[in-house]
């Protein structure tokens, strides 16, 4: 629905593509259906809420988003709240990407804690009945879309996710033996080498990878990052905002209440 209205008119709103969505006729109890009744109830919901601290009569055009950085901080939200904000996100992005045969790299997504998206049960509680991040590791790739995910509890991760990425399994030093227990497990370590992860060194790493499937070390090098200030990052709030401002759809000439004779 996005990629027609994104043909046919190039920028549009969250109550244009709801009435989009709805003038689509699909089978009674198909999967075409019951998706479009879970779309349908959510951007009714967001509607709603946004109606008062939002201006829905306009909106960012997508196409210029995408190619811009965008941290997206979520540490505010529930997790059933992160479920349903990064669902809709893959949904758009799977509607405004299509599918290539020979598809080039056109985004990066780069996506930490990311057990909290793939949760069943959060899913289900967020009224998402099909978890877009089982279906985004599949078909991401086609559209020019790569995933990099992070996450301290990988063996909460579904296989039908581990078995569609190139996974890169990196475990330091635990402080207690549950946690050892677990990554001892997750990378197939005998006993010594379970023995020897307590008293590993400092930014050293037990790291296994699909290509190298026997657990190897690595030193991981000190990362010196600049701290922004408190003036660096107010600047880069109001060129942030003037950015999001400049992608606004212009919004149209209201007429006047009053007349001007």
């Amino acid at each position: 629905a996005c990629y027609e209205l994104l043909n046919r008119q190039g920028i549009f709103n969250e109550r244009q593509l709801l009435e989009h969505i709805a003038a689509k006729n699909f089978k009674r109890g198909s999967r075409e259906s019951q998706c479009q009744e879970s779309i349908l109830n959510r951007l009714q919901s967001v509607i709603e809420y946004m109606g008062a601290v939002y201006d829905t009569t306009r909106s960012h055009d997508l196409a210029a988003l995408t190619k811009r950085s965008i941290v997206w901080m979520l540490h505010g939200l529930s997790s059933d709240d992160i479920a349903t904000f990064v669902g809709d996100l893959i949904l758009w992005l799977k509607e405004f990407m299509p599918v290539c045969y020979q598809p080039t790299l056109k985004l990066v997504l780069i996506m930490d804690e990311f057990t909290h998206i793939c949760n069943i049960s959060r899913c289900v509680r967020a009224d998402i009945r099909e978890p877009y991040m089982l279906d985004a590791t599949r078909t991401f790739r086609k559209r020019g879309i790569s995933l990099l995910l992070g996450t301290q509890s990988v063996y909460t991760v579904p296989n039908v996710i581990l078995s569609n990425l190139s996974c890169f399994w990196m475990a330091y030093r635990p402080i207690e033996g549950y946690s050892l227990e677990i990554l001892s497990k997750n990378l197939t370590l005998n006993y010594d080498q379970a023995d020897y992860m307590m008293e590993m060194p400092l930014r050293y790493v037990v790291c296994k990878t699909k290509i190298c499937p026997k657990a190897f070390l690595a030193d991981v090098g000190e990362i010196n990052l600049h701290i922004a200030t408190d003036q660096e990052m107010a600047e880069r709030r109001e060129e942030t905002q003037r950015i999001l401002d400049s992608l606004l759809e212009p919004e149209p000439d209201q007429p006047s209440l009053f007349s001007e004779e």
